[in-house]
């Protein structure tokens, strides 16, 4: 079983998003951010091919997109895993 992260974890990763009112943009974070981010990549992949299953999309985000992130506690202490975050590679 995989799991994934996205940015809005805290630690400087907060998404900006729009909002009511002054100033039109502010950063949040939590699984409330992070969620949309991963549920947003799959339905993408699915749009370009409608045959792919949820393991041929996270089959290619680890062999293309995923980056080893360490996690720690709030304190900053080392866990004894890591989790992986999809990093798109550039397009061009």
């Amino acid at each position: 079983e995989d799991f994934w992260v996205a940015p809005g974890g805290g630690n400087g990763t907060a998404v900006q998003s729009s909002r009511l009112g002054a100033p039109q943009f502010q950063g949040f974070s939590g699984t409330s951010q992070a969620a949309p981010q991963i549920a947003g990549l799959y339905a993408t992949a699915k749009s370009v091919d409608p045959a792919l299953t949820v393991n041929d999309v996270t089959n290619w985000f680890i062999g293309n997109a995923g980056v080893n992130v360490p996690m720690t506690t709030r304190t900053g202490a080392p866990l004894n895993f890591n989790l992986l975050r999809i990093r798109l590679p550039a397009l061009p």
